[in-house]
């Protein structure tokens, strides 16, 4: 009876995370579009470019797809018009070796080369690199996660975590 009031109080909680994670939820929540545009932005990786091949079409697809960009048709057409020249920098452009994942503070080294790139060649590839700049600042977070963790901490305190997730699992392999 004591969990069935507990599995009740989180039922939302839980309810929304399995929506977000199959895009069951309302439009606001839906997930697909923001997967589009991380997909998307791959391309301002120098080292993914050239896997990628961007062309008019992927160009367009971007600016559509994300809507701070959506609003400067002229940097799409300066884009499309630089693809050429961006595809042959991008192919010159090597990762140093600390920049390789599973060494130490590879991401930090990954990170400086990229922006060292786009640092290097915003004069020849203005457009491309004005489009860099607006989707670097760009600063993705876990809010929603936590707050969903919030809650659920709230509920059942810090004392009660393990035998929170051994209830979550039941209830749902009950359910």
């Amino acid at each position: 009876p004591a969990w069935a009031d507990v599995i009740a109080a989180v039922r939302h909680a839980f309810e929304y995370i399995n929506n977000r994670l199959t895009d069951a939820c309302a439009v606001p929540y839906y997930c697909a579009a923001q997967h589009e545009c991380f997909n998307l932005i791959k391309v301002f990786d120098p080292s993914a470019v050239a896997s990628i091949g961007p062309n008019e079409s992927y160009v367009n697809s971007m600016f559509q797809a994300i809507p701070f960009l959506r609003s400067r048709p002229s940097l799409a057409a300066g884009m499309n018009a630089e693809v050429a020249d961006y595809m042959k920098l991008a192919e010159q452009f090597q990762l140093p070796a600390e920049a390789i994942p599973g060494k130490d503070d590879f991401m930090k080294a990954f990170t400086k080369s990229v922006l060292g790139f786009w640092a290097a060649n915003a004069k020849k590839i203005p457009s491309w690199s004005m489009a860099a700049r607006l989707v670097f600042a760009v600063q993705p977070n876990s809010a929603e996660c936590e707050r969903v963790f919030s809650i659920l901490t709230r509920v059942f305190g810090q004392q009660r975590e393990r035998c929170l997730a051994d209830k979550i699992s039941a209830s749902l392999m009950l359910k």
